[in-house]
């Protein structure tokens, strides 16, 4: 069972004050790597609520952070919204999204709940790499730059 400790607070506090003193002593590549670290360890919290304290091992997970990244360009970028606002409206399409899959997964168990999710996932994954708006596998960016030139 998960316990608080001092060791657990000593630890925290040491990465805290690494990752402020890499934010502030940083240069662009550090600042975008410590953006990286931060962005993946939303998905590792999110994994860790499901999976660890909910029993339940979901495969979407992936999908999902992609809906909100690609919602969050989308709105901005080609809508014109501005970054505070795209990612509101981001947000809320996200978590329409796993509303959605939530319903038709929540019935099933083990295995079963496993496998809907990995449906899910890769059927975000193929429409993604499909569909001519998000540019297929060359992505989005490479795909704007190759029909403006």
């Amino acid at each position: 069972m998960f316990s608080h400790n001092t060791l657990r607070y000593i630890v925290l506090l040491m990465l805290l004050g690494g990752a402020l003193f890499q934010a502030f002593a940083a240069e662009y590549f550090g600042l975008e790597v410590l953006t990286e670290i931060l962005i993946l360890a939303m998905l590792v919290l999110a994994l860790d609520i499901v999976a660890g304290f909910g029993g339940m091992v979901s495969l979407c997970h992936g999908a999902l952070m992609g809906v909100g990244a690609y919602a969050f360009t989308l709105l901005s970028t080609q809508f014109g919204a501005t970054p505070l606002m795209a990612m509101g409206v981001a947000i809320v399409i996200t978590g329409a999204a796993a509303w959605v899959i939530g319903a038709v997964c929540s019935r099933s168990h083990g295995i079963y709940f496993i496998m809907a999710t990995l449906a899910f996932g890769q059927m975000a994954y193929s429409y993604i790499f499909e569909a001519p708006l998000f540019g297929g596998t060359t992505g989005w960016a490479a795909s704007r730059v190759s029909t403006s030139a």
